[in-house]
C-alpha cells in the first residue's frame, strides 16, 4: 500500500486558483487528508480559496476541522480573517466557533481586527460571544478599534454596531483609541481619498457615539504667511504642536520651518519605533539636508550647529540607534522660535 505524503505538493495553491475541483480532490491520491503546506503549513481546509466540495469531502474522510497550523490558527481563524474566506461552511462543517489561537482570540477577533464586517455579522448569527477576551483582556470590539485605521473607519463602526446590538459592552478606556483615531483622521483629511471621504466621516461620526467620545477637532494648517506661534511650555510639546501646524500628512513640508520639524520627527520616529530597519539613501539624505536648514537665516548657535551636523553624521553608520535624535528635535523647534517668518521650502533632493 503506498504511503500518503504529510505535506502539500508545492503547487496546490495554484490548483485551488485554477478553481478545478477534480485537480484538487486528486492531490488527495498521493497526500494525506490532513496534509500541510502553504506559508503557514496549515491543511487544505485553512486555505480559503479551498473548494466547498472538496472540504466536504475532506471531512467526510476524517480531516481535522480544528487542526492548528504553524501560526497557532485553526482553519476557521483563517477563513475568518480572509477576504473571501467561507466560515459559514466550516461551522457547518463541525468547527468549533470559540476555539482560540495562541493569543486567546477566536474567530470574532480575527474577523473583527481584519475588520471582515460580513464575516462578524454571520459569527453573530451563528451564537459566537462577543464578549469572549483574549489573552490581553481584548474583547472583539476592543480589537476592532484598536486595529483601526484610516481605510478601516467605516467598517469598525459598522463592526461595533453588530456587536452592540448582540450585547457587547464598550469600555470607557476606548475612548483613547477613539480620540487617536480621530486624530489620525483629521491629519489625513485633506489627503484622504474623496470618495471614500463621506463614509469614513460617517463611520468616525459613529465611533464617536458608540464610544461616547468627544470629537476631535478638525485640523487648522498654518496659513503660509504670518509669523510661526508656539503656545507650549516645553520644547517637546512645541514640536508636536509645530508637527500639527506644518507638516503635511504626506510629502515635504512647504516651509523650511515646516521641514525641520518633518525630518527631525521621521528620524525619532524611524529609530524609536523601527530600530532604524528603513533607513535608506532617501533618509539618510533628509539627514544631511537637516544641519543645512539649520544654519540658514537665523542659524543655531555655532556649538549647536556642530553638534547636529555631527549627530546627523553618526546616523551613517551602525551607532545610529545611539543618535541623540531627541536633541535634533529640540535643535529643530529652537531654530524655527528663532525664525518665525515663514521661508519656502525649495524641491529636497529626496524623496520620503
Amino acid at each position: 500500500m503506498q504511503q500518503l505524503r504529510s505535506t502539500l505538493p508545492k503547487n496546490f495553491e495554484d490548483l485551488l486558483a485554477d478553481g478545478d475541483e477534480a485537480a484538487v480532490l486528486a492531490v488527495f491520491d498521493t497526500c494525506e487528508v490532513n496534509a500541510r503546506g502553504g506559508y503557514w503549513k496549515c491543511t487544505a481546509l485553512g486555505f480559503a480559496t479551498c473548494p466547498a466540495v472538496v472540504a466536504r469531502w475532506l471531512v467526510d474522510h476524517g480531516a481535522d476541522v480544528e487542526a492548528v497550523d504553524s501560526g497557532g490558527m485553526t482553519p476557521l481563524h483563517r477563513h475568518a480573517g480572509a477576504w473571501n474566506g467561507q466560515p459559514g461552511l466550516l461551522l457547518d462543517l463541525g468547527a468549533n466557533i470559540e476555539s482560540v489561537n495562541k493569543q486567546g482570540e477566536t474567530a470574532l477577533h480575527v474577523a473583527a481586527g481584519r475588520h471582515r464586517v460580513q464575516t462578524v455579522r454571520l459569527l453573530v448569527e451563528r451564537g459566537a460571544n462577543v464578549s469572549a477576551e483574549a489573552r490581553r483582556g481584548l474583547t472583539p470590539a476592543a480589537t476592532a478599534v484598536k486595529l483601526c485605521e484610516n481605510a478601516t473607519i467605516a467598517e469598525t463602526a459598522e463592526i461595533l454596531e453588530i456587536l452592540v446590538a448582540a450585547g457587547a459592552v464598550l469600555t470607557e478606556d476606548l475612548r483613547a483609541d477613539a480620540a487617536r483615531i480621530g486624530k489620525q483622521f483629521e491629519f489625513h483629511r485633506d489627503n484622504f481619498n474623496q470618495d471614500s471621504l463621506p463614509a469614513a466621516d460617517a463611520g468616525l461620526q459613529k465611533i464617536y457615539e458608540l464610544l461616547k467620545a468627544s470629537p476631535v477637532q478638525r485640523r487648522r494648517m498654518h496659513d503660509g504667511s504670518s509669523n510661526i506661534v508656539v503656545t507650549g511650555s516645553t520644547w517637546q510639546d512645541q514640536h508636536r504642536e509645530l508637527w500639527d501646524l506644518l507638516v503635511p500628512s504626506q510629502g515635504a513640508a512647504a516651509t523650511v520651518q515646516g521641514e525641520v520639524i518633518r525630518i527631525t520627527g521621521r528620524i525619532s520616529d524611524e529609530i524609536e519605533r523601527n530600530g532604524g530597519g528603513n533607513w535608506d539613501r532617501d533618509f539618510q539624505r533628509m539627514a544631511d539636508a537637516l544641519p543645512e536648514y539649520l544654519s540658514s537665516s537665523t542659524p543655531l548657535h555655532a556649538v549647536d550647529l556642530k553638534a547636529a551636523r555631527n549627530a546627523t553624521r553618526l546616523l551613517k553608520g551602525r551607532k545610529r540607534l545611539a543618535v541623540d535624535h531627541p536633541m535634533l528635535s529640540e535643535y529643530a523647534v529652537r531654530w524655527v522660535r528663532e525664525n518665525p517668518q515663514p521661508i519656502p521650502l525649495t524641491t529636497p533632493k529626496y524623496r520620503r
